[in-house]
């Protein structure tokens, strides 16, 4: 990962237990949103749109 990209990636680390905290029931989509540099080729990519509409269960992920 190159240094642009790391220093992306700790900027939304930063922001990510205040953003849980404020809403628990949403962390799985928080993190994943957060996780932008990780996941997408334009690391400043706010993929927030793409998860309007969709509930996750927990449990599911609990279980595995």
């Amino acid at each position: 990962m190159c240094p642009e990209r790391k220093a992306v990636l700790e900027h939304e680390l930063r922001l990510l237990p205040a953003e849980i905290d404020a809403a628990p029931e949403r962390h799985f989509i928080t993190y994943c949103v957060r996780m932008s540099a990780r996941s997408w080729f334009d690391d400043h990519f706010d993929a927030t749109s793409l998860w309007e509409g969709v509930e996750v269960t927990m449990t599911l992920f609990d279980d595995m």
